[in-house]
């Protein structure tokens, strides 16, 4: 992963090497920005993984992946789903669960509350459309729910 503060210089750099002859880089991002979109990046990213996982007819498998660093333990959620053709399709929901320690029952704590806090991200961005756009209703009826991350949905 690029650190934030080498984002600048490569994007100017991308923007000499394809336009050689033209001055086109006005302004680059604060370093600031840049770690903000990182974390709207995230989210939006998450977010589009649950409504995927919470669309899905049937949840087929939940691998996990367990790492250390600087002492804590990190797991990542993969979510087996089937698809509208019936073919297993693979989501991460997310690769960053902390938990209190690496026994299986704090990381399963864990992995349940990763589920539980997706369905609040769809809950709110469920809201977030209905305000934006409130003469189209049909909009909300495209979102999951919250309701539809409920791990015990789980075959």
């Amino acid at each position: 992963m690029t650190p934030p503060s080498c984002i600048q210089a490569s994007i100017y750099a991308t923007a000499r090497a394809l336009f050689p002859f033209h001055d086109v880089v006005m302004e680059l991002p604060s370093l600031k920005h840049i770690k903000n979109m990182r974390t709207v990046q995230a989210l939006v990213t998450k977010c589009l993984a649950a409504d995927q996982i919470a669309k899905a007819k049937e949840w087929k498998q939940l691998h996990t992946d367990e790492t250390t660093r600087r002492q804590y333990s990190i797991v990542n959620a993969v979510t087996g789903v089937l698809d509208e053709n019936k073919k297993l399709k693979n989501i991460c929901l997310t690769g960053s669960i902390i938990c209190e320690d690496g026994t299986a029952e704090e990381q399963s704590k864990a992995i349940i509350a990763a589920f539980k806090e997706s369905g609040k991200m769809l809950d709110e961005w469920r809201e977030e459309m209905e305000e934006m756009y409130p003469d189209f209703p049909e909009l909300k009826e495209l979102r999951s729910t919250g309701e539809d991350m409920d791990p015990s949905r789980m075959c």
